[in-house]
């Protein structure tokens, strides 16, 4: 068989006729049922997905596994060399602020940002925030950002654990590293 020819068929989204207006104008849209109707609670918990919407998705993520399916080993040789062509262990200049100077930057072979800060006359960063071991115990792990506090005893810092865009607030205390949650 011949791999460019797909084993399956496209799937093909029914239409379900929708019109609205906007502005004195109508306009007909018979995909809009593809964005659920309750898509702001769909991103906090997708296992709210309504299940028509479900079904036709994985028809899609299924069709197009069957299309690239055998491109696996080709697309991880792929991510090898542009990986082996930047420099992984990039940091930013350190900022400084009071008596500190403050720092991010990604260790070699890691995915996620590290945050910390070093006394401003020189001397070893204290890492507050670790990305990758934050994201360890998620499927899904995305910084928002990270500020310290005018006093310089605190952290804030957020980060999307779903993939929804929803990024919780956390406040890291410098001193002992525990978190105290904001919404």
């Amino acid at each position: 068989m011949n791999k460019l020819i797909p084993s399956m068929q496209a799937p093909v989204a029914p239409r379900h006729p929708h019109q609205f207006t906007t502005h004195g104008i109508t306009v007909g849209d018979d995909y809009a049922w593809l964005k659920d109707a309750n898509w702001q609670e769909v991103l906090r918990d997708p296992t709210e997905l309504d299940p028509e919407i479900r079904s036709y998705l994985e028809a899609e993520n299924a069709y197009t596994d069957s299309l690239l399916g055998h491109t696996a080993g080709l697309q991880k040789n792929l991510v090898a060399e542009m990986r082996g062509r930047i420099k992984e262990d990039d940091s930013s200049v350190p900022a400084p602020d009071g008596p500190y100077a403050y720092m991010r930057k990604f260790r070699e072979g890691g995915q996620h940002e590290l945050f910390g800060r070093c006394n401003r006359d020189g001397g070893d960063a204290a890492i507050i925030l670790d990305g990758d071991q934050l994201a360890a115990d998620h499927s899904y792990f995305k910084f928002g950002g990270a500020r310290h506090s005018p006093d310089h005893k605190m952290e804030a810092w957020s980060a999307d654990i779903a993939g929804s865009e929803y990024f919780a607030i956390r406040v890291r205390d410098w001193a002992d590293g525990t978190d105290s949650a904001r919404s």
